[in-house]
């Protein structure tokens, strides 16, 4: 376990129980292996890597490398499966478009 504000920090995430909350996303991300469900896999790994390059940022940065690695992996992997995020990156004018009612729903 690294020393100073990162092992203490490490140390907390253990004590709270949290440290197994991102444990079980890691092991979740493993659906990137599959293709079915590799956007998912995309989803669940993209914030626990936010949090990894936060942590060599401010707190421990000898190891940064390796968050720098799979920063960029992770990158190229989002980039060939870019189009099942078009609704959330894609521009659209929600002002142009027509309201439908609701399937069964009569005012």
């Amino acid at each position: 376990m690294p020393s100073g504000i990162g092992g203490q920090f490490i140390g907390a995430l253990v004590l709270s129980h949290y440290f197994w909350v991102v444990a079980a996303l890691q092991i979740a991300g493993v659906c990137c292996c599959c293709e079915s469900v590799r956007p998912l896999g995309l989803v669940l790994l993209g914030p626990v890597i936010v949090n990894i390059i936060l942590y060599h940022g401010f707190l421990n940065p000898s190891g940064a490398a390796p968050a720098i690695v799979v920063t960029v992996l992770w990158f190229i992997v989002f980039y060939a499966h870019r189009q099942y995020f078009s609704g959330i990156f894609g521009a659209t004018d929600v002002r142009s478009q027509e309201l439908t009612p609701l399937a069964g729903y009569y005012a």
